[in-house]
């Protein structure tokens, strides 16, 4: 469990100088730990007498109210004084624990604001709560705290909801609280017979006291207590001190925004700190509704420099030229909570006004910069604040995870994973990087929510469900189709729509109503994420949404509350895409036309002639979707054609069967020959690459002067098997220094080499070992991105180039890789620079990828091969290219390139094996399927320890081409009965168990199959297993001759061969990181 103090220390190191720069009025407080935030209210009392902290305009006359900081500090301290006297119960805080008196209102913001300080002040928890939870969740958050009180707002509905948490607390035998109404802005703020006893300091409390209980959104469970300490409001306090605006006197308007929200409670902190003011509404019982119209008229009343508010406010302005024209004068507009909508935003940046951003979460505080100087010239990507210590954690489809890490200046109150050796928490946030600025980041949607496909698509829920929102028609929309080949959406009807679901005319008519939306979105929507008029379920007023605290809807608990509705809704998917239907072994005409026929009598139920409409025998769109999704489904597997090509409205083009069989067998027809075409193409396109990189290489100029030992340029060392290489590298006697480059990240290289190191079971030490120096650059820059004196440096030292950095991704292009490409071309030219006698030895990591159209089931000789045999993937294809660009070198130059291919990887020395690649996803799927798949051949796996001292040891090979892989192969039979002895998952013939991953990928109601059952994400490579060939799953066996000749470790025969000892490694790791079930 992570100990603050393992990284804070008091004094709390300084703060940079941004705030109450030029201020008269305000002072600020010390930050350093000395005060607690209560003590500074006291300390404001004494040094502040004439900075306002609220201002509010009053209805009767338009002016405005100005309530400075003593008259706030009294107040707070009246409330403080009504606490007391309510509560009685002075004495127990003294005891081990502080009673927690929580909040149930919805009250004006100064009332609020100092209610909470004033119970705060005199040394009780505050635990403000959103009125928008059901009653359980109440309960729950009551029991989870031990609430001993609840402040109710005077409004009947707050007193109703904490009358039924309290009732179901007392059913279950729970303790109750006891209720208090919340104070009046009148009673705190008048002058009374008695104020002069009012406490006249803030009760003296340790930094480590919890002052508030925050609570998690409850988007996925019941909402979860959040424990802030002094300490912690100490950080939120230092936000804006890493910003770039001083807010000081700053009007900041907030009315908008609900005190019990975490951004509402920040304005405790940052007025305190900063001196900054917030500009409120006029404080009344019942409290003013905020709505766009009246927000804007407070601000400008108010004379607002700053607007924070949710982007639907923001939406409606925009329609205003008066409104658009008014904002663009001010300092900015903040939003926070949801998207804004990006043609409104495009719209206002254009018109000049300053947009900002605000991500944070309860467990962190806010993570963006508050604020900026400038916006970002793309408003929709948020500044990082300076503050926060993060990592972004990219995925295999370029998202990144935000993952927060402790430091000096701020720790998370929460953690939820380990980063090494690091307790850091991971926030399920994805964003995307700015293509140009560092630090500015867009988010892209929460990393539970994205929606993965049987085929392997993803859909992004969030910016679809926005654009359904808009529909004056629509409260709330969910997109589900986890597991499905399609989406289905959930709808919400806004209230006057509500209507009885079983009625069929009317939910055909309120799909009708809502359709234009629909098709707006299927415009923006990829085409697997389209929505099809009978994929909409219409939500029934007897099970009605639920909301989180965010007052979005809870996802997870409501598809769940739905699954019999979309259970069904997929039946009727499953009955007319039988997987029974026979699929042509041989798409002909004839056999085209049977099978045509085939699947529209299964999906109508009854024969249609072939000429006929089918929609004149009853068809509607939804049995359209099924006969064009089987048939995409056959070709797609049986045939690999691409039918992304093909309308997504195919079976309206081509109504009849006659019509729909035609144009599937001239695309077939079509599809071969462009493949023929497109793979002519491709080796055009990775010859000339080759041929613009190899031109003009420089000549060698040798000197005398020689090394007596070896120094190593490496890249790539942040990766699994790169570790082991500088591992590997850093125990070789004869390497006197290593020259470790890796690219540029916000992650400081040394903080993520020992990260690595960790992860993958080495000691981490490793990274700042003497002979080591770490290099951030980019290889593709001109003279490798280093300074003329560290280039010079090199130069005239490197012996040895490997060069093992290369982004893993099998779905981008060649075209994509060209950075890649240059950077060899860089290497080479560095080595041909060399003022050494001969140039370095240049070692490139190539791959067994090579070989992705090898037809051959003999091994594959240490030779090269042709561009042909490379074609299909633009990661094999870049290797290829890179391959030939250093043997035109060495055919032309004194380098002496060696090329190693690496095979299959297996686990390193604890274990670690990446969980997304084929070996471990076929195992989580097996736990998921109950079976384990059996196959007659062998592997050949190298362990990433074993591979890298065989790299190492070849460095001086003689071989311009080498294969790395296990000199001994090792039955899969041998390999799976261990897995299965230890997982107690039987073995059955490859074909059912791949029957079976077809069928749970056509047909899962998991809710996470990437998760459950990740090998259905890759089917198509599982379909694609030979059996033909020696080694498993089709892949090419390689000849090891040469590197046995190189290597001591592959040629001595002393390697042992795969066994269950190293089975019970990996699955020792993967059930250590939680990917597979403990029981497991």
């Amino acid at each position: 469990m992570l100990n603050i103090h393992d990284y804070v220390t008091i004094p709390l190191p300084a703060l940079p100088q941004t705030q109450a720069l030029d201020s008269e009025t305000f002072k600020p407080p010390v930050l350093d730990g000395s005060l607690t935030i209560t003590e500074m209210y006291d300390w404001h009392f004494d040094h502040t007498p004439n900075h306002p902290i609220f201002i509010f305009p009053r209805t009767a006359d338009g002016a405005t109210s100005t309530i400075l900081w003593p008259e706030a500090v009294r107040a707070i301290r009246k409330a403080g004084k009504i606490t007391l006297s309510r509560f009685q119960e002075k004495d127990t805080l003294s005891s081990s624990r502080i009673p927690v008196i929580a909040t149930l209102a919805a009250s004006d913001t100064i009332s609020y604001y100092t209610t909470v300080m004033g119970i705060a002040y005199v040394g009780y928890t505050v635990f403000p709560m959103s009125p928008r939870n059901s009653a359980q969740a109440v309960a729950h958050l009551i029991r989870a705290a031990r609430v001993t009180h609840i402040i109710v707002g005077a409004e009947k509905m707050f007193h109703d909801l904490a009358a039924a948490a309290i009732e179901l607390l007392r059913h279950s035998g729970d303790h109750a609280p006891h209720v208090h109404e919340m104070p009046f802005f009148d009673k705190l703020y008048s002058h009374e017979e008695g104020d002069e006893d009012l406490p006249s300091q803030a009760v003296k409390s340790s930094l480590d006291t919890v002052v508030f209980i925050l609570h998690s959104s409850g988007s996925t469970s019941f909402p979860k207590p959040i424990f802030w300490t002094h300490l912690h409001l100490l950080q939120w306090a230092s936000v804006p001190y890493f910003g770039e605006r001083d807010l000081t006197g700053v009007r900041f308007a907030s009315p908008g925004i609900p005190m019990f929200h975490g951004m509402g409670m920040f304005q405790t902190v940052w007025t305190a700190a900063t001196g900054v003011i917030i500009t409120v509404f006029e404080p009344k019982s019942p409290a003013i509704v905020p709505t766009p119209e009246v927000v804007f008229k407070h601000a400008v009343d108010t004379n607002s420099d700053l607007i924070f508010c949710v982007p639907s406010f923001v939406e409606v302005w925009y329609e205003n030229k008066e409104y658009v024209s008014w904002l663009s004068k001010k300092q900015g507009v903040l939003f926070g909570g949801a998207p804004l909508n990006k043609e409104v935003g495009d719209a206002l940046s254009k018109a000049g006004v300053s947009l900002f951003s605000l991500f944070g979460t309860t467990e962190i505080g806010i993570v963006t910069s508050v604020l900026p100087r400038k916006p970002c010239p793309d408003w929709q990507y948020i500044c990082v604040s300076k503050l926060m210590k993060t990592e972004f954690l990219f995925n295999d489809d370029g998202k990144a995870e935000l993952i927060i890490h402790p430091h000096a200046y701020h720790v998370p109150v929460v953690t939820n994973v380990k980063r090494g050796d690091v307790e850091a928490y991971a926030t399920g946030d994805l964003f995307t990087p700015h293509p140009t600025l560092p630090d500015y980041w867009t988010y892209y949607g929460r990393a539970d929510d994205q929606i993965v496909h049987s085929t392997g698509e993803k859909t992004n829920p969030g910016p679809l469900e926005n654009i359904l929102a808009q529909d004056p028609h629509v409260q709330n929309a969910i997109i589900f189709g986890s597991g499905k080949f399609n989406c289905g959406v959930l709808i919400n009807p806004v209230e006057a729509d509500k209507f009885d679901v079983t009625d069929t005319e009317k939910v055909a008519d309120y799909r009708n109503k809502i359709w234009p939306t629909v098709e707006r979105m299927n415009l923006y929507a990829p085409q697997h994420s389209r929505i099809f008029k009978e994929m909409i379920i219409i939500a029934s007023p007897s099970k009605p949404f639920v909301f989180t605290a965010k007052n979005t809807p809870r996802r997870p608990f409501l598809i769940n509350q739905y699954e019999p509705e979309i259970n069904a809704l997929y039946a009727a998917v499953a009955e007319t895409t039988q997987p029974d239907l026979p699929v042509p072994s041989e798409w002909n005409m004839a056999n085209t036309l049977n099978f045509v026929r085939t699947v529209v009598a299964r999906t109508l139920g009854k024969t249609v002639d072939d000429q006929d409409a089918i929609f004149q025998h009853g068809a509607d769109s939804l049995q359209a979707t099924w006969i064009r999704n089987y048939i995409f489904h056959a070709v797609r597997t049986s045939a690999q054609v691409d039918t992304r090509k093909f309308p997504g409205n195919l079976v309206y083009l081509h109504p009849s069967i006659s019509a729909l069989s035609t144009f599937v067998y001239e695309e077939m027809v079509s599809s071969h020959q462009e493949n023929r075409d497109v793979s002519a193409n491709q080796c055009q396109e990775m010859e000339s690459m080759v041929e613009t990189y190899s031109q003009a290489f420089q000549n060698h100029v040798p000197s005398t002067e020689s090394n007596a030992e070896d120094i190593v340029l490496v890249t790539g060392t942040t990766g699994g098997v790169g570790a082991y290489i500088l591992a590997e590298l850093l125990g070789t006697a004869k390497v006197s220094k290593v020259y470790a480059i890796n690219r540029k990240n916000k992650t400081v290289l040394l903080e993520r080499q020992k990260l690595v190191l960790e992860n993958v079971g080495l000691d981490p030490a490793l990274a700042s070992h003497s002979r080591l120096v770490l290099l951030e650059t980019d290889i593709s820059e001109s003279g490798l991105g280093l300074s003329s004196e560290r280039l010079e440096e090199m130069r005239s030292s490197v012996t040895h180039i490997i060069h093992n950095a290369w982004p893993v991704d099998f779905n981008i292009t060649l075209a994509t890789f060209q950075p890649q490409v240059k950077g060899v071309r860089n290497l080479i030219d560095f080595a041909l620079s060399s003022s050494l006698p001969e140039p370095p030895r240049f070692i490139f990591m190539s791959s067994i990828g090579v070989f992705r159209n090898l037809k051959t089931a003999n091994p594959v000789q240490e030779t090269a091969v042709d561009s042909s045999i490379a074609v299909g993937s633009g990661y094999g294809e870049s290797k290829w290219v890179s391959e030939r660009i250093l043997l035109n070198a060495a055919a032309e130059t004194t380098l002496r390139p060696i090329i190693i291919r690496l095979g299959q990887l297996s686990g390193g020395l604890n274990g670690y094996w990446k969980e997304k690649e084929w070996v471990p996803s076929l195992i989580r799927s097996s736990i998921h399927l109950k079976c384990l798949p059996a196959l007659d051949q062998s592997v050949t796996w190298i362990p990433m320890a074993v591979a890298a001292r065989a790299i190492t040891e070849m460095r001086n090979a003689g071989a311009p081409i080498l294969h790395v892989a296990h000199p001994k192969g090792t039955p899969w039979s041998t390999i799976f009965q261990h897995f299965s002895k230890s997982l107690n998952v039987p073995i059955v013939p490859y074909k059912q168990w791949l029957d079976l991953l077809e069928d749970s990928s056509l047909h899962s109601k998991s809710s996470a199959p990437a998760r459950e059952n990740p090998a259905s994400i890759i089917l198509d490579f599982f379909r694609a297993a030979k059996p033909s060939t020696e080694e498993a799953m089709g892949l090419p066996r390689m000849s090891i001759n040469e590197a046995q000749a190189a290597s001591t470790v592959l040629g001595s025969g002393s390697l042992s061969a795969l066994g269950a000892s190293d089975v019970e490694l990996w699955l020792n790791y993967w059930r250590k990181t939680g990917f597979l079930p403990t029981g497991k």
